[in-house]
């Protein structure tokens, strides 16, 4: 605790102010470092050797559901 208060006192902050920008640091912090998953499943494919498929989307009209 003493070391947050020396920051705050450093930074003309109270504690508490202190606290809360310390949080949003740490909150920033990790979105910036967050990986997604998709991208990663795209590199591992590359290292992989992975292949290009193909996929063409079927047209035909969707029939609508019936819950009778």
């Amino acid at each position: 605790m003493k070391e947050i208060k020396a920051r705050a006192k450093a930074n003309s902050r109270s504690t508490e102010a202190e606290v809360r920008e310390i949080l949003a640091d740490t909150a920033q912090q990790s979105q910036q470092k967050r990986v997604k998953f998709g991208s990663e499943l795209v590199a591992a494919g590359k290292l992989l050797g992975a292949i290009e498929l193909e996929i063409t989307r079927d047209q035909s009209p969707i029939e609508p559901a019936d819950f009778t």
